[in-house]
């Protein structure tokens, strides 16, 4: 009996033939792309943090005057290998601190470059010895630790991320209500299916999964579309910036590509919920 039902219900109960409900896979693959984006660059992030926090946390830099003494600086590095936590000391090359420091000074000339000792340290390091022994050698020496600007940078990411999960949750507002809104006016702009449906012993779980399936079928190809855009666009941001790229691994693209997949899910509880409803209210009015 529900088989022949079951077909002709599908035919009768055609929610795309509202002009409403067809907005519902362009809004799809919007909302889609933008969640993707958002949490393809929110793991892209994470994984620039943990990379520059691996690098900083271990490194200390000590810059000395271009005039300081030869052996001196081979004095302090071997009293700085005894501290307590230092793993390596080495001294960076002209040419490298050229490099870094060219950009800040274009157009200055030759000037005298600062000794640069690059110190490679673990989480042991006795900061006050190492202080006290660089100042001993080289009063007027610049110690340069990120790792006290580390806690500043990781309360922002976790800002950032927090930024982002909240947008996440006004974008699955906005698709719940668009859902519910789309359903709502297809279920009325097809009242008369609704009602021949009902007459003839339709139950309401049986209506409300039709419109659900309709729903959902719309809603994966809105998903398809939006990760596939989200992923195009994360490659073409890697191809402008390098620097960007080398942290769009392969479990940023599949997080992109899933993420849309929370969307369907909203949209299909809307959905369910909506329908029910609306076919509920139908039912006792009729």
């Amino acid at each position: 009996m529900f088989k022949p039902l079951a077909k002709s219900a599908k035919k009768a109960l055609c929610l795309k033939k509202d002009s409403v409900f067809k907005l519902l896979v362009i809004m799809t693959v919007l909302l889609g792309w933008l969640s993707a984006v958002g949490s393809g660059g929110l793991v892209g992030l994470e994984n620039l943090y943990k990379q520059w926090q691996l690098e900083q946390s271990s490194q200390i830099s000590v810059y000395l005057l271009a005039d300081a003494n030869q052996d001196e600086i081979k004095k302090l590095s071997r009293e700085l290998e005894l501290v307590q936590g230092v793993i390596s000391i080495q001294k960076v090359n002209q040419e490298e601190t050229k490099s870094l420091l060219e950009p800040y000074f274009e157009g200055e000339g030759d000037f005298p470059l600062p000794i640069i000792l690059d110190v490679q340290v673990n989480d042991t390091l006795k900061r006050d010895v190492f202080d006290a022994k660089v100042a001993k050698t080289f009063p007027e020496a610049e110690i340069d630790d990120a790792r006290s600007l580390l806690v500043t940078v990781s309360k922002g990411v976790r800002f950032a991320q927090a930024s982002t999960f909240g947008f996440a949750l006004i974008l699955f507002m906005i698709m719940a209500l668009l859902v519910s809104l789309t359903v709502k006016a297809g279920l009325r702009g097809q009242k008369d299916a609704l009602a021949v449906l009902q007459y003839v012993g339709a139950t309401d779980s049986f209506i409300t999964k039709l419109v659900v399936r309709q729903v959902l079928l719309r809603s994966l190809v809105g998903w398809l579309f939006a990760g596939g855009f989200a992923c195009l666009t994360l490659y073409v941001m890697g191809e402008a910036y390098p620097n960007f790229k080398i942290f769009l691994d392969q479990g940023v693209y599949v997080g992109t590509m899933l993420t849309p997949l929370a969307l369907v899910l909203v949209a299909v509880i809307a959905a369910w919920f909506t329908s029910f409803g609306v076919v509920q209210k139908a039912q006792k009015s009729a």
